[in-house]
């Protein structure tokens, strides 16, 4: 069994005439680089505005993975309609739409609990969330499918892996800390 992701594929899927170096990187490189780009994103530049940076985190994660939660309990208990079968056999329709209204519902919880950003910034960065996050696990499952790998490491056993576990994180940081800082809130 290959034990490496494959990078070059994310082109080639893209762009079939794309011709990449195929690079090949361990699984334990992927997890430093997804751990070196989530500190950087979330610790580094949302702390640089102390008021707004520890709520955001917070919030990130906490939307993020109930999210991710909703999905994945809707979509293996009620999921009927398969969203990507070639991709990731288990995901469904009902599992994104469960994913979009949890993370959407925990970002109003938050708003209401704790969270000082306006309403619109919340709502924002709940859709963003809501799209960067199964995307996330969309090309995760690709990467491994790619590859013949089940699980991205046996770090955490039952779950898949470390990037199993974090895939939606590390996408979604990106495009939430450019949002932040694009409304100048960072």
């Amino acid at each position: 069994m290959n034990n490496s992701f494959n990078i070059g594929i994310i082109g080639e899927r893209i762009n079939p005439g794309f011709k990449s170096t195929r690079a090949l990187f361990d699984k334990q490189d992927l997890a430093g680089i997804q751990a070196l780009a989530l500190k950087q994103a979330e610790a580094g530049a949302l702390y640089q505005n102390v008021n707004i940076g520890a709520q955001a985190l917070i919030f990130f994660l906490i939307a993020t993975w109930v999210g991710d939660s909703g999905a994945y309990y809707v979509g293996k208990n009620l999921g009927r309609h398969r969203m990507a079968p070639r991709i990731s056999p288990n995901k469904t329709w009902e599992g994104l739409v469960a994913g979009i209204v949890t993370t959407f519902g925990a970002a109003a919880v938050m708003k209401l609990l704790f969270l000082e950003l306006p309403w619109v910034h919340t709502m924002a960065l709940a859709a963003i969330l809501a799209v960067a996050g199964p995307l996330g696990d969309l090309v995760e499952s690709q990467l491994k499918r790619d590859t013949g790998v089940k699980d991205s490491s046996g770090l955490i056993p039952g779950h898949g892996g470390l990037l199993d576990r974090t895939d939606s994180l590390f996408f979604a940081a990106a495009p939430a800390l450019g949002y932040l800082v694009l409304v100048g809130l960072v």
